[in-house]
């Protein structure tokens, strides 16, 4: 598993993570067409997943890990050399789709090698392991971002496609032992692969629609989603605002990003607390103070406190979510496909209001961007309120509500 681990390390690649505004910026772009190329990254990830999948259970894991580096290296090669918004667009959608390729196949390269090694067991701790090493190499990049940026802003580009092009070597020579398809079975078609898929998601889609569970936990990761990326982008004006020299943007996110890690093993505390829908508005209450607090207090650096904050909030939300969803799935056939679903519908609003928010912040100061994530953080304690109000009334219908403990007393109570 150690080749598996110098992967996950080498493919984040995100060198440039910190610096993103300002090379763009620097190249006459504005702040909408910034966010506008970086919710088209967002849609090539989305419209690849499920091909990303059917590539690589027809072509092993490895193949379309190596297949994803090679693609998001190339792209963020073309963006170090290129010109213009057309041609930063293509390439960033390069680098989406590549994304896609890697994102679900080394999870299931990992716990297929230890299924067909008998040591299931220790799939748990080995992706935790894995999850470090990639937090680990995230932090390291973000440190170093900012010093090579202060030496050229394509740099920290070509430093993170360099990392791209090893780890497409290095999917090449893993070691891969699982079968790909069961003896005996022929291969399926294209068509056939895309008709089991098709087939699949509607009724993952179902899934979610029956559970009110599943469709308000859905509800939710996409807003904190979009609260999430659109203040990861509104980071780095905010540093350039208070006048942060340019070798020092990465040290903001490097420790956001160790918060996050810190803050994630508080999840599942929080969620045996409070349970799943105090927990949710928790969360919502959460951000709506964080978002209500950059946009009335004046821009100084209280407001990198505040990001500080809006990162241990990432890392106690993402999870305590995912756990929502986990249990929720009532087939467990398709709880991979539910969750991947989940995840696609999660990146919707950003792909869709990403670049109205790059033009307000063009336009106006950065209180009124801060002001929408307000509003943002608003409509999940709207999602909330109406969750609870749809378990209340199932309760007294008597129809089952997955989360709802007044069910369970008034069962009892019976």
């Amino acid at each position: 598993m150690r080749l598996l681990f110098v992967f996950s390390g080498l493919q984040v690649g995100l060198f440039h993570g910190p610096v993103i505004v300002a090379f763009y910026l620097s190249h006459g772009l504005n702040l909408q067409q910034i966010f506008l190329i970086q919710a088209l990254h967002y849609v090539g990830k989305l419209v690849a997943s499920v091909p990303a999948g059917i590539f690589a259970d027809r072509f092993r894991r490895k193949s379309a890990l190596a297949l994803g580096a090679l693609l998001v290296a190339c792209g963020y090669v073309g963006i170090g050399l290129g010109e213009g918004l057309v041609f930063f667009a293509a390439m960033e959608i390069l680098a989406g789709v590549g994304r896609a390729f890697l994102n679900g196949p080394e999870s299931a390269y990992l716990f297929d090698e230890l299924k067909h090694m008998g040591r299931q067991a220790d799939y748990e701790r080995l992706e935790a392991v894995n999850f470090a090493v990639v937090n680990g190499a995230l932090i390291l990049y973000y440190l170093l971002s900012g010093p090579l940026a202060s030496f050229g802003l394509s740099l920290p580009y070509f430093f993170s496609a360099a990392g791209l092009f090893m780890a497409t070597g290095i999917a090449l020579v893993l070691p891969e032992h699982a079968e790909r398809l069961h003896p005996g079975k022929p291969m399926q078609s294209w068509r056939a692969g895309f008709r089991q898929s098709a087939s699949s998601l509607s009724a993952a889609m179902r899934e979610v629609l029956r559970s009110d569970t599943l469709l308000f936990a859905t509800v939710l990761s996409g807003i904190f989603l979009l609260i999430r990326e659109l203040n990861y982008f509104a980071e780095q004006p905010l540093l350039s605002a208070l006048q942060v020299k340019l070798e020092y943007y990465g040290i903001l996110p490097a420790v956001g990003s160790m918060l996050w890690a810190g803050a994630s093993c508080l999840a599942p505390l929080v969620l045996r607390r409070f349970g799943r829908l105090a927990s949710s508005l928790l969360l919502a209450s959460s951000a709506f103070a964080l978002a209500f607090a950059l946009t009335i207090l004046p821009i100084s650096y209280v407001s990198i406190g505040l990001y500080a904050a809006f990162y241990v909030f990432y890392g106690v939300a993402d999870p305590i979510l995912r756990i929502i969803s986990n249990v929720s799935v009532r087939d467990p056939r398709l709880r991979s496909t539910v969750l991947a679903l989940q995840s696609s519908l999660s990146l919707l609003p950003f792909c869709i209001i990403a670049p109205g928010f790059g033009r307000l912040l063009d336009e106006k100061p950065l209180s009124a961007g801060f002001a929408t994530l307000t509003i943002m953080a608003w409509f999940s304690l709207l999602a909330v309120s109406l969750w609870y109000g749809r378990s209340r009334f199932s309760a007294l219908l008597r129809k089952p509500v997955l989360f709802s403990s007044r069910r369970e007393r008034l069962q009892s109570a019976r």
